[in-house]
């Protein structure tokens, strides 16, 4: 090889320094750049018995290009390189009758790579997963139910459909609403409005219960809907205010406040509304008997109003006290009263004695509500055994006035009934539930 770069080398001198040159120019260009802006670079070689001995070599911007080389009679091979682009290779002869060396144009193309095999992996996303004792949707990274509210994504759950009245309903039984295991003790408006309120980006998975087993009270009926929340979750706040107000004859007030927030450590809710409503109800009804020697008609009048006031408060706060164990607290107050007062008017035609009976009634009643819920939950290990105790405290109290006064033939007779309940509840529960993934088997056990 030395060999044959030495004799190339002086022959090149010699034939730079005392013979004839020959001009060897081309040109270049690109499609997808501009051809002056790439940085080139270009090597002639001299073949020597089948080997490219280098004759010169030298960078250059142009697209255009022409070199001045001794005219040795022979074979050159020309090479081109530019980054990110394929190198260009040129082969020409020089002979006795070449006074100029034109090789045309060349394209500069870009360099592509080529692929033996591709392999590609990634882990397999199960948004619904179904086992034997409920059904769980994954909202956290689902494109499907993580683009609105919590409400719009508990519909788009195959088999969830509005209840009437407010609420969910599935396979066409009442929903009850749970959120982290403890039930939100909301329906109608109120719970409609509180997960409109919520954003579905807060939400990890909802369970799908359609057949509520042990673990949960005998009061429950229907199915369930859990909605748990994100483990780790990033700040938010978020609030809704609600006012519904009609008026006609009567009035309908109906303000309501909604606020939740999370961070990393505790989730809390506040929900607190009014209701108000006024009624008139006005019916009459004239009824014919033929049964009797002569046609008699009986005549009816009824009269009654009423108004129904309702108040709730109900906060909650979720606390994570670990990764596994938590510690959540619900309170719900409600307060309601209720008055009404009517007349019955009922007399008759063509019989006799004459009917003439008047009827007034009076009806007032109020009660309280007061409600406690804690719950601590613990997650053992990854096979899910969780372990919860629960206690529950409840103070309803009722009070009740009716008064009735019935006047037949200038009689009066009076009828009062007056009554006072009581209510109170406390009691502690302990559940445990121990999953057999396996064999699909749970176990479920507690006492009360």
């Amino acid at each position: 090889m030395l060999k044959h770069l030495l004799f190339g080398f002086l022959s090149y001198f010699s034939l730079f320094t005392f013979g004839q040159t020959t001009n060897v120019k081309f040109a270049l260009f690109s499609s997808t750049q501009e051809c002056n802006l790439i940085e080139k670079k270009m090597a002639l070689y001299f073949v020597i018995n089948g080997v490219d001995s280098l004759l010169q070599s030298e960078k250059f911007n142009g697209c255009e290009q022409a070199i001045l080389i001794p005219k040795k009679l022979g074979k050159y091979h020309l090479i081109i390189e530019a980054k990110a682009f394929e190198d260009v290779n040129i082969a020409f002869e020089i002979s006795d009758e070449t006074s100029e060396v034109d090789l045309k144009i060349f394209e500069l193309l870009e360099k592509t790579r080529q692929l033996d095999e591709v392999t590609i992996s990634g882990i397999k996303r199960r948004f619904i997963q179904v086992d034997a004792d409920k059904t769980t949707i994954t909202v956290k990274d689902n494109p499907i139910l993580t683009v609105s509210s919590l409400y719009d994504a508990i519909l788009k759950i195959p088999g969830v459909v509005p209840f009437p009245g407010g609420g969910f309903a599935i396979g066409g039984k009442f929903a009850t609403v749970f959120f982290e295991g403890i039930p939100s003790n909301l329906s109608g408006d109120d719970l409609s409005n509180l997960l409109k309120s919520l954003p579905a980006t807060s939400v990890e998975k909802i369970e799908i219960i359609s057949n509520p087993g042990a673990a949960y009270d005998a009061n429950v009926s229907g199915a369930i809907i859990n909605i748990i929340s994100l483990a780790k979750s990033s700040k938010w706040f978020s609030g809704t205010v609600t006012l519904n107000y009609g008026i006609n004859a009567n009035h309908k007030v109906l303000p309501s406040l909604i606020l939740s927030g999370r961070n990393k450590k505790y989730g809390w809710q506040l929900q607190t509304g009014y209701s108000y409503f006024e009624r008139t109800f006005n019916s009459n009804s004239d009824r014919s008997f033929t049964s009797f020697p002569t046609l008699t008609q009986l005549i009816s009048e009824k009269t009654e109003k009423s108004a129904n006031n309702f108040y709730y408060f109900k906060p909650s706060i979720n606390y994570k006290l670990t990764k596994k164990s938590s510690l959540a607290l619900n309170y719900n107050a409600s307060i309601n009263s209720n008055a009404s007062n009517g007349n019955v008017l009922s007399n008759s035609r063509e019989i006799t004695p004459a009917v003439d009976l008047k009827n007034k009634y009076q009806t007032k009643s109020g009660g309280s509500n007061n409600e406690i819920i804690l719950k601590y939950q613990n997650k053992f290990d990854t096979l899910n055994r969780v372990f919860s105790i629960t206690a529950y405290y409840s103070d309803y109290a009722q009070k009740r006035l009716n008064k009735t006064t019935q006047t037949e033939d200038n009689v009066d007779e009076y009828s009062l009934l007056k009554y006072n309940l009581r209510l109170k509840q406390l009691y502690v529960k302990s559940d445990i539930e121990i999953p057999f993934e396996k064999h699909k088997f749970f176990l479920q056990g507690g006492v009360k």
